[in-house]
């Protein structure tokens, strides 16, 4: 069986990474929810993608405002916090630790003191260094290198991690062999197209990582 995570929920059906996007994918029947995650001037860990939040002429970066001016702003952008509470761990979490520059550290320990008030929960980044900060500081945690490029992947191949979700154009057969030979899982992102993701299946991936909830639900039922 192969793993349905859902992309910033369930996000062809409501908008991304919102409430209404994690509920939906849930009703769907996702074991698997995936998110980002940005932390405010006020060290408030965000779910929200893009750094910036838009209105008319202006740019406001996420991680120089405090939460209470971006909500003011009107867009439906939750705490992480109020994510990880929605289900009562009746769903598992794909975390995706966002950031700029190199004064990281102060973010990531926000977002593992939220993390670790429950269980269900994968943590990992693009960048190797955070999940190479994680792993150090943060040993109990279960982590996911986010990969696209070779250069990332070999990186990341040579670290212990529990996943690796590779571009969709990086996956191979020899790939997916190696890495189950280390015991790394291998997901891949982000597909829309369930005969794609059979192919990959075949080839032995673990988890996709998905828009198209509904639609790979129904292709690849869940136990």
């Amino acid at each position: 069986m192969i793993k349905v995570i859902a992309h910033r929920g369930a996000s062809l059906e409501a908008p991304e990474n919102t409430i209404a996007a994690f509920k939906r994918a849930h009703m769907l029947g996702a074991k698997w929810i995936e998110l980002d995650v940005w932390v405010t001037s006020d060290h408030i860990p965000i779910v929200i993608h893009d750094e910036s939040v838009v209105r008319e002429d202006h740019s406001y970066l996420v991680t120089k405002q405090p939460l209470s001016f971006l909500r003011k702003l009107g867009q439906e952008i939750p705490t992480l916090e109020e994510v990880m509470a929605l289900f009562e761990n009746k769903i598992d979490v794909m975390v995706e630790i966002k950031y700029s520059g190199d004064d990281y550290q102060k973010d990531v320990d926000a977002i593992m003191k939220v993390l670790h008030k429950r269980k269900g929960y994968i943590v990992g980044s693009l960048s190797p260094k955070v999940v190479t900060y994680i792993a150090e500081k943060y040993p109990d945690s279960s982590l996911v290198g986010i990969v696209e490029s070779e250069k990332d992947y070999d990186q990341f191949a040579l670290m212990e991690v529990e996943v690796l979700a590779l571009n969709h154009q990086l996956v191979t057969r020899e790939k997916i062999h190696a890495l189950h030979q280390k015991e790394i899982e291998v997901w891949s992102w982000t597909i829309d197209d369930c005969e794609h993701v059979q192919e990959l299946f075949n080839m032995g991936l673990d988890g996709v990582i998905t828009n198209n909830v509904a639609g790979m639900l129904r292709h690849f039922p869940q136990a």
